[in-house]
């Protein structure tokens, strides 16, 4: 008897395993979207971390449109501005409170008007939070600024790339692999197949006492 509830409880665990992995959504990530975003806002140069340079550090909020829907976006960065080179750390979120964290290289070009900035840059997605946990993917951007004061200017950023979703679990197929577990477990329990019998055998002496 116990060679036989051994082997039923790994049968039972094969049988988990199967179910579990069968509705398991292969590759681990999903195909990439499509992902775009422009949002205008404000950046301001809230610190000189070297006056060489300069070297300052930017900090910018903004909100707009996108795939994602309505956002925000906020970012920090230092920036050389005597190359115009500079690197960071931004996030999007959403309107349901999703976030897409992203780190960023950022290059700043003078125009003929002192005040205008143009720019451009690379973002590699780094994770996120919420539906947006475990996201990767990239994007490009362009945008521009015009400085209102000698630390503030407008902004605008114009946002294209790909985006890589880890698909939800299948909480459908985990739910069907516990309870395939949980009726067989039952059926391998000590006892349970001599009370079936013996359930079985009651209702065949009733029967036949009827006749």
């Amino acid at each position: 008897m116990r060679t036989k509830i051994t082997t039923g409880r790994r049968w039972i665990l094969a049988a988990a395993v199967f179910m579990t992995a069968l509705f398991d959504p292969a590759p681990a990530l999903a195909a990439p979207v499509a992902f775009s975003a422009h949002v205008d806002g404000q950046s301001d140069i809230v610190g000189v971390l070297d006056p060489n340079g300069p070297v300052v550090q930017i900090q910018t909020t903004a909100s707009g449109l996108g795939t994602l829907g309505t956002l925000s976006y906020f970012s920090a960065d230092e920036v050389n501005l005597g190359t115009g080179q500079g690197a960071g750390r931004n996030r999007f979120v959403a309107d349901d409170g999703s976030e897409i964290f992203g780190i960023f290289t950022v290059q700043l070009v003078p125009t003929s008007d002192p005040a205008l900035l143009d720019l451009f840059g690379d973002v590699d997605f780094t994770g996120g939070s919420g539906r947006f946990a475990g996201a990767d993917g990239f994007a490009h951007f362009t945008g521009a600024g015009t400085f209102i004061s000698a630390t503030t200017a407008l902004s605008r950023f114009d946002f294209s790339g790909e985006l890589l979703l880890v698909p939800e679990p299948p909480s459908a197929a985990l739910g069907l692999a516990a309870l395939l577990a949980a009726l067989i477990s039952r059926r391998a329990r000590p006892g349970f197949a001599r009370r079936q019998r013996g359930v079985q055998g009651a209702a065949y002496l009733a029967a036949t006492s009827a006749r």
